[in-house]
């Protein structure tokens, strides 16, 4: 059987991690899930961990490479793709200090309506092209420096959940 080039795919959803690998032309090889727990501390909150996501990514790519029977170096490209509006606050050890706030928080309703009036709704859609809601990560920051002083000093970037991922699996931060 001649090597093949592989493309690997690892999307973290909102409530579990999809792997699938894909052949260059598109067909897809194989693929797997793995589920993790959402955190309800109090009423709109929603928050996950990210050593939660890790597990289940661990699980999914295994699984997947495992059904494919992939040989080492077959997989040559690894995409990375996420829920929207998630926030990892990650620390000068490129650890993540806390859990992320995801897509379905809501505790910063009051920081987005200060955030509204302070620059205007018409303006922050001019600039994002998105509507300001309280799940949007520029509220969920200001929230964190309000209600946890503490690890908003310690945290060195807040990434999206897919750029956390991506953080581990290379070491880089970044974002598109």
């Amino acid at each position: 059987m001649p090597k093949r080039d592989l493309v690997l795919t690892i999307d973290l959803g909102t409530t579990n991690c999809k792997c699938m690998l894909f052949s260059n032309d598109g067909s897809i090889v194989s693929k797997a899930t793995a589920s993790y727990p959402s955190y309800y501390p109090y009423p709109g909150w929603v928050e996950q961990k990210p050593d939660d996501w890790w597990a289940a990514i661990v699980t999914s790519v295994r699984q997947g490479l495992k059904r494919a029977e992939v040989k080492r170096g077959e997989v040559t490209v690894i995409s990375v793709t996420g829920q929207m509006h998630g926030i990892v606050p990650v620390g000068s050890n490129d650890k993540a200090l806390g859990p992320c706030l995801t897509l379905r928080d809501n505790r910063a309703v009051d920081e987005a309506e200060e955030i509204a009036t302070a620059v205007g709704l018409s303006k922050i859609y001019r600039i994002t092209g998105a509507r300001l809601t309280p799940s949007a990560p520029i509220a969920k920051i200001r929230w964190l420096k309000k209600h946890e002083e503490r690890l908003y000093d310690s945290t060195q970037v807040f990434l999206p959940c897919k750029d956390y991922i991506r953080h581990l699996l290379t070491g880089d931060i970044g974002t598109d």
